[in-house]
């Protein structure tokens, strides 16, 4: 199967690089600037002149929904590759050396995902100051705990296979052998864990923002603009179903690519 025939990477890449261009071209795409105020544009409704309408204060609802997209993306991308770093280096350690060191790290691990993820990344982000600092520290300290499992189990297939071995027999250090010899050969996994936590990723942003957690106003957040959308839902729904799609369409698009990925990188997944 070719990568690029399958629907759901297809459907799903489309509306990733749909995001990726939207958020890179925000200042040429936006007519306005998205702090920018008026209020004698209150809730006005979706039109020619503002094709999402206006929020509470004038501010132009599309031109919020596509730098949110930035705050999105940004998020999703940073703390996803945190998390990953830091699963590789838990899972390599534990996978390789196993004994003290992997039961040490593997409770680490067990306590990390025995709480529900977002009550845990709440907890934690309520330690720090409210902002993207907090989501970021919050979101990455919580999602390398399923990225070190799954190269624990990795390292510990190819540690043993004959190749490895042979290797370390030549005088070869611990470090070459993982970093040269047994991550290249497990990238697959790692792709398809990060590709599929994106959304994951973006909707605690947007969870925590509608909490009052993450970005703060005037910054643009999905999370937040659906929040304040909703305290005047009844006289301009547009303030929050704008951004709540974008934020709808964003996951479903993560998703799709994510499934799509594992189910032609993985056999295992193949329905």
């Amino acid at each position: 199967m070719k990568l690029p025939r399958h629907p759901y990477i297809m459907v799903g890449g489309a509306i990733s690089l749909l995001l990726i261009v939207t958020a890179t071209f925000a200042p040429f795409i936006c007519g306005y600037q998205p702090d920018e105020i008026d209020l004698r544009a209150r809730y006005q409704p979706p039109s020619w002149q503002h094709w999402f309408g206006t929020d509470e204060v004038g501010r132009d609802v599309f031109s919020r929904v596509v730098y949110g997209a930035r705050i999105s993306l940004g998020i999703g991308l940073t703390t996803r590759t945190a998390g990953l770093l830091i699963g590789l280096i838990i899972g390599c350690l534990s996978g390789y050396y196993g004994g003290k060191t992997d039961v040490l790290l593997q409770r680490i691990v067990d306590v990390t995902l025995a709480f529900p993820f977002l009550l845990l990344v709440i907890s934690i982000a309520v330690i720090f100051t409210e902002g993207l600092l907090s989501v970021f520290i919050a979101l990455s300290a919580v999602m390398w705990a399923g990225m070190a499992r799954i190269m624990r189990s990795q390292v510990m297939a190819m540690k043993e296979r004959e190749y490895v071995t042979a290797i370390k027999a030549f005088g070869a250090s611990d470090w070459r052998v993982i970093v040269y010899h047994i991550l290249p050969n497990a990238y697959v996994p790692a792709l398809i864990w990060w590709t599929m936590g994106l959304a994951q990723a973006i909707m605690a942003e947007a969870g925590l923002s509608f909490l009052g957690l993450g970005a703060q106003p005037p910054t643009p957040s999905w999370g937040s603009m659906i929040h304040y959308g909703s305290q005047a839902i009844r006289v301009a729904p547009w303030v929050s179903l704008f951004p709540g799609a974008a934020l709808a369409v964003t996951v479903l698009g993560f998703n799709l690519l994510g499934e799509g990925l594992r189910d032609v990188l993985d056999p295992h997944y193949k329905h």
